[in-house]
């Protein structure tokens, strides 16, 4: 819902869509990090549980998301999503 409202500017309101997309403490959003990679923004939230990571991240400028879920802990989820994402960007 989210990067849908994101993409077509419906669902919430444009106050509360740069609310969610501006980097404030630490560069933390409301709900994720907000940073640069490959000259693109980046709106990402990565995970941590006993015996898994996760990774979410959105490329609103162009409408790529990646997804990285493993069973791994010692998996870093943020390499291999920027190595994915550098992938489909031709990085």
């Amino acid at each position: 819902l989210r990067a849908q409202a994101h993409n077509e500017g419906t669902h919430l309101s444009n106050d509360l869509i740069t609310h969610i997309s501006t980097p404030n403490f630490f560069n933390y959003g409301y709900g994720g990090k907000i940073e640069q990679r490959f000259g693109k923004t980046v709106i990402y939230h990565p995970g941590l549980m006993s015996g898994a990571v996760t990774y979410f991240g959105r490329y609103p400028d162009v409408n790529l998301t990646v997804i990285v879920l493993s069973n791994n802990e010692s998996t870093n989820s943020i390499a291999t999503a920027d190595y994915l994402a550098g992938m489909v960007l031709g990085q």
